[in-house]
């Protein structure tokens, strides 16, 4: 019997620095469940700040803007904006082009006031590891912007084109603090 409740003992103090072992083997390998702090560093979207043309210093809202997709099967209005002096437009995160229409007077009645240009951004993706929380964000390397005007053979005509010069401030799109493209208009 003296042997039993010794074997016993041992036995059950065993399990217990078994177990303690275990649990703590486990809880150090695991890593908490973190939420992704609102602070933490995304996927920036580029910042267009529109500029007077005369001027270009002077700041020229455009009236009744509207950015969508150049690509037909994406419908949605990406920035439907009336009275700002910039905006910011995400880019594709899976791709190195984003083609896009700006429209000046977009909910006009009449289709000669309504004036289109498209907006490819070229650049280079590339992603940057954030945290275990939050995963990873793309940043937007050597930005290039090229327009193509309804009527690309000849210059500027101020009854299709509202869009007269484009100059990029930052070529590197990593931040949402400072224009990354100036629209001239």
């Amino acid at each position: 019997m003296i042997i039993n409740n010794t074997y016993l003992k041992v036995s059950k103090t065993a399990l217990l620095f078994i177990g303690c072992f275990a649990i703590v083997y486990f809880s150090a390998s695991c890593e908490r469940d973190d939420i992704c702090p609102e602070d933490a560093a995304t996927t920036p979207q580029v910042i267009i700040k529109f500029i007077d043309f005369v001027t270009a210093l002077d700041i020229n809202q455009p009236v009744d803007l509207e950015v969508r997709s150049a690509d037909p099967a994406i419908t949605d209005v990406i920035s439907d904006v009336t009275s700002l002096d910039s905006i910011l437009i995400p880019l594709k995160t899976d791709a190195s082009i984003t083609q896009l229409i700006f429209t000046t007077n977009a909910t006009s009645e009449d289709e000669s006031l309504i004036r289109r240009d498209t907006i490819d951004f070229l650049y280079t993706p590339q992603e940057e590891y954030v945290n275990s929380a939050c995963g990873f964000r793309v940043n937007y390397l050597g930005l290039e912007v090229e327009f193509t005007r309804d009527n690309s053979n000849i210059d500027f005509d101020e009854d299709k084109n509202w869009i007269r010069n484009i100059i990029v401030q930052q070529r590197d799109i990593t931040d949402e603090t400072n224009a990354h493209v100036l629209f001239l208009h």
